[in-house]
């Protein structure tokens, strides 16, 4: 059968893949057959999602305190799985107690670190690096943040860990989280001129707002119940960020229960002598 000139490009182009290709790299030893996976991107047939993609990537996160079946509440742990997440990427995810580690873990990773990731062959256990280097492997859809924009909104959750801990209305900590507060709200309103209803940088969600979404879910949940705080009404534009944040699937899949961000506020409160 005489193949036409679009068809003979369809097929060398399936040659070339096949040549390209290159065989799936074995997964990290040390994963016990009994621990189950908690948490997936991997669909139906078994294969990746995305062609350039490990073959599953593996991660390990926190789980709920005192429970290795569910999520816990580690703003950072579910930062990495929401890049994983938006990028389609297929993965394997583990729930570890950090309060209580288990020795197949500290052996297959003495340093211990949650959340981490076996990448390039190795283990890697720092959020900031993990999804960078994700970022670095699969740049398409791309979630770069311009260096301009890198640092907005990241003073917004240590300032509110500070006014969650005051006990002293005139301490000056409300006003110095409000403060961030609106300078986020008057970026979103900048870029919602230019984008109608966008993200940090623009149309498409980047990674600097993978790294305030959980933080900011933090804030409205423990303000709200240890405090009886929320958000000012003329914040319209961080309130239509925050709703869109919070309702998209990579976030929903990922999110720990209030409960259980109440629980952890709740312990940590108590170390400092609240």
């Amino acid at each position: 059968m005489k193949l036409t000139s679009s068809a003979r490009a369809r097929e060398q182009m399936r040659l070339n893949q096949q040549r390209e290709a290159k065989p799936a790299q074995p997964g990290p030893k040390g994963i016990p057959s009994t621990v189950p996976v908690g948490i997936t991107n991997v669909i139906p047939t078994g294969l990746p999602t995305h062609p350039n993609a490990p073959k599953p990537a593996y991660v390990m996160v926190v789980s709920a305190n005192g429970d290795s079946t569910r999520i816990g509440d580690c703003p950072f742990s579910q930062r990495v799985l929401m890049t994983l997440e938006e990028k389609h990427l297929p993965y394997e995810g583990r729930f570890i107690d950090v309060e209580n580690k288990p020795t197949w873990f500290l052996q297959m990773y003495p340093e211990g670190k949650v959340p981490t990731m076996f990448i390039d062959q190795k283990w890697v256990g720092d959020a900031d690096i993990i999804t960078e280097m994700v970022e670095k492997k699969i740049s398409i859809p791309t979630m770069r943040t311009p260096p301009e924009k890198a640092s907005i909104g990241l003073k917004i959750f240590p300032l509110f860990v500070k006014f969650l801990r005051s006990n002293d209305p005139g301490d000056g900590s409300e006003q110095a989280l409000l403060a961030e507060l609106q300078a986020l709200n008057e970026h979103l309103k900048i870029e919602d001129a230019a984008y109608k209803n966008p993200f940090v940088n623009g149309r498409f969600p980047s990674m600097l707002d993978m790294n305030l979404a959980p933080k900011l879910y933090h804030m409205d949940v423990a303000l709200k119940h240890f405090k009886m705080w929320s958000l000012p009404p003329d914040l319209v534009y961080l309130e239509a960020y925050m709703k869109k944040l919070f309702t998209r699937p990579s976030f929903t899949k990922t999110k720990p229960p209030e409960d259980l961000v109440i629980r952890g506020w709740q312990r940590h409160l108590s170390s400092v002598g609240q």
